[in-house]
């Protein structure tokens, strides 16, 4: 089972998120602040983190490129949910990320970018 790591700050968008995901069959382990994230690296590996770039003081851009920095993640796709759809800071930031969607949140489109980048079927609705 695919293992997403969700940093939402919102936490009836995180609790939606969250929902719909293990519902499609993945593991979800969340996270509410960079603290947890950078903590997260260090105990679990996951295969996907999916980001809200658009958290408080700046933290989305620092929190992408310290994930994207970190050893343990290396390899491990970055998604990154944004009000813009695309990071404000210009390519440096576009790059770090494997991928950028628009807040709120589309679930086709999510679905797509899952599929693209995990390589899996989103189980929970097919069949």
């Amino acid at each position: 089972m695919d293992r997403i790591a969700l940093i939402y700050k919102d936490p009836l968008t995180r609790a939606v998120l969250a929902f719909w995901l293990r519902y499609a069959g993945y593991d979800v382990v969340l996270c509410r602040c960079d603290e947890a994230a950078r903590a997260l690296t260090k105990r679990v590996r996951p295969d996907l983190v999916l980001l809200d770039y658009d958290l408080a003081d700046e933290q989305g851009p620092r929190l992408l490129a310290e994930l994207r920095a970190a050893a343990e993640l290396r390899g491990v796709p970055i998604l990154a949910l944004s009000a813009t759809g695309a990071p404000p800071d210009g390519p440096d930031q576009a790059a770090l990320a494997s991928g950028w969607l628009t807040k709120p949140c589309d679930f086709g489109a999510l679905s797509l970018w899952l599929v693209r980048l995990l390589g899996s079927p989103l189980r929970g609705f097919v069949g």
